[in-house]
């Protein structure tokens, strides 16, 4: 069977060297993080230890003699638990035929979406509670990060002795915070920057290192409405979902609202308890398509919204909210921005204190476009994080084939930036027709978290 394949092989290969060259979208997380990559398999339920030794400080032993300290590195544990695929069945033998159009129309966009769903999955680790060794910075302007609010980044990190490495600092942006960004003066105007960072901006849209980070921007860094969660979801025809590597009690609150990946309707379904990391309950009812593989359950991704319940009154020249039938007190936290319905400026205002589920206080005092009751809130807010690349580790390990595999499979590894993708073909008679999987797994998680600060603005 390997000599029917070996066309189609040496096809896919040239054609994943050839998007990794020309095709690559803007993923900036997956390349600004510490990779711990090694050419053995893994199984899933591996655990993985990344590494980072010290030795402690110097001592002053004056005449004495050296005592000698066992070797100790410390490490953080990941388990090898997340497997990551897609499977393709090929019913159409002449459509098998033509290697080059399958490589083109089918494996281009899977090497995307693979991309897509790791880099996501980075982008869902930046919280406060996995960055929680330095208070987040909150900035006083929407959308928006001040200069002031990187100096700041930087100090905290330089207290905490983060290794000032210009190549592995970043300051990582929603797209819509760095369009905000590249048009302000006090980022690009030349006689504050110079003629050199001003020009580059205005020709090539990027803002130059500055305060020893590189501005990069990404459109799946966390927003508050809108965000992915980590791990992966299953839910089920009731209300009970069940996580696998989530987070749900430090990612999700009650009140807050659901979209299922699988869901074509994309209905928001709110969370009504959370009982653990990984089991949570929504108040209806699921009614939308089922996460499956080959007919078997399976998991799919989940995005979280923030949709305030009840209505809000704003008066005129006052800062207070009142609201009817809200929880300001679990679905908000002072920092994060507000827009009313009434208010077609789209004016953003910052929640200053929250006294109770009913009231809390924004700033700038409520303006007369924003004046009314029985509004509808919605809440805004990005998160940014500066960064060492140190902060974040993902292991990555081929997935071993199984010895059973071998009479009835070809098996061949693509590298795709640093991801092995393991992809298998096999001939299933039952659908009379070629399956082709193509799978990758992964451990992540936060290792160091005083090497990141989160500024929300």
């Amino acid at each position: 069977m390997a000599n029917n394949f070996s066309a189609f092989f040496e096809t896919l290969i040239a054609g994943a060297g050839e998007y990794n060259a020309a095709k690559v979208g803007k993923r900036a997380l997956l390349t600004r993080i510490y990779k711990d990559v090694k050419p053995e398999a893994a199984r899933v339920g591996k655990i993985v230890d990344v590494y980072f030794p010290d030795t402690g400080p110097m001592q002053n032993i004056g005449n004495g003699q050296l005592a000698p300290v066992s070797v100790a590195p410390n490490y953080i544990p990941l388990v090898f638990q997340n497997r990551i695929g897609k499977g393709l069945l090929f019913q159409d033998f002449e459509q098998w035929q033509t290697a080059t159009d399958l490589a083109t129309k089918f494996f281009e966009p899977l090497y995307k979406r693979a991309q897509e769903y790791l880099n996501g999955q980075i982008a869902a680790l930046i919280t406060a509670a996995n960055f929680n060794s330095n208070a987040p910075l909150i900035g006083s302007k929407y959308a928006f990060v001040q200069t002031t609010d990187a100096s700041t980044a930087w100090t905290v990190l330089q207290d905490q002795k983060v290794p000032e490495d210009p190549s592995k600092m970043h300051l990582a942006l929603h797209n819509r915070v760095y369009s905000n960004m590249i048009t302000d003066t006090t980022w690009v105007q030349e006689s504050l920057v110079g003629i050199a960072i001003a020009q580059r901006a205005r020709e090539t849209g990027q803002l130059a290192d500055a305060f020893n980070f590189e501005q990069v921007w990404d459109q799946q860094m966390p927003t508050v409405s809108g965000s992915i969660i980590y791990g992966q979801v299953q839910p089920t025809a009731g209300t009970s979902v069940t996580g696998v590597a989530s987070a749900f009690t430090s990612d999700l609150a009650v009140g807050q609202y659901l979209v299922f990946g699988c869901d074509s309707t994309k209905t928001q379904y709110q969370v009504s308890s959370i009982q653990s990391d990984t089991a949570l309950t929504l108040s209806t009812s699921y009614t939308g398509t089922l996460p499956t593989n080959g007919g078997l359950a399976s998991y799919t991704t989940a995005r979280r919204f923030v949709n305030l319940v009840g209505t809000v009154a704003v008066s005129t020249g006052s800062g207070t909210i009142t609201g009817t039938s809200t929880h300001f007190t679990t679905a908000l936290s002072v920092g994060q921005w507000l827009q009313f319905s009434s208010d077609l400026t789209s004016a953003a205002y910052q929640i200053t204190a929250i006294g109770s589920d009913t009231s809390l206080t924004v700033t700038p005092v409520a303006l007369a476009a924003a004046n009314g009751s029985g509004q509808t809130a919605t809440v805004q807010q990005y998160s940014s994080l500066a960064y060492h690349e140190y902060a974040i580790a993902l292991a990555l390990r081929p997935i071993a084939t199984p010895p059973e595999a071998g009479m009835v499979l070809d098996v061949t590894y693509l590298d795709l930036m640093g991801i092995p993708l393991r992809v298998m073909v096999s001939y299933q008679h039952i659908y009379q027709g070629l399956f082709v999987t193509a799978d990758y797994g992964y451990a992540l998680g936060v290792i160091r978290p005083d090497f990141g600060v989160l500024i929300q603005t």
